[in-house]
């Protein structure tokens, strides 16, 4: 029987030791975030994009500086974001509403058989 893989994050029963952390940023923190860089951006002349630009692309900028950079750029730009549609309605109890059904696609009619 082998022995079961201890965690490397301390302790020999399961569940044991540190959580990993992950962080998630409150609404509010992002907008008290946005409004201070569009207040600076109004005084500087320059957004914080542009800034983060030239720091990408100056040959004086430190390799570590830009792969930061970089990598703030790409988790913004492959963000996921899922949208809803929530509709009010004035039902007197609990209401079930299913998506509808759609037709059948157009391959599917060519295959039929008549």
């Amino acid at each position: 029987m082998q022995p079961k893989k201890q965690e490397n994050r301390g302790g020999y029963r399961e569940g044991s030791g540190q959580k990993p952390i992950i962080l998630r940023w409150s609404d509010r923190f992002k907008g008290n975030l946005e409004k201070a860089i569009r207040k600076r951006a109004k005084l500087e002349g320059k957004s914080v994009f542009d800034v983060m630009l030239d720091l990408l692309y100056s040959e004086k900028t430190q390799d570590a500086v830009r792969s930061s950079i970089f990598k703030t750029c790409a988790e913004i730009l492959a963000e996921k974001s899922t949208r809803q549609t929530v509709e009010k309605h004035d039902y007197k109890h609990r209401v079930i509403i299913l998506a509808e059904n759609q037709p059948a696609e157009a391959e599917d009619a060519g295959s039929q058989v008549h």
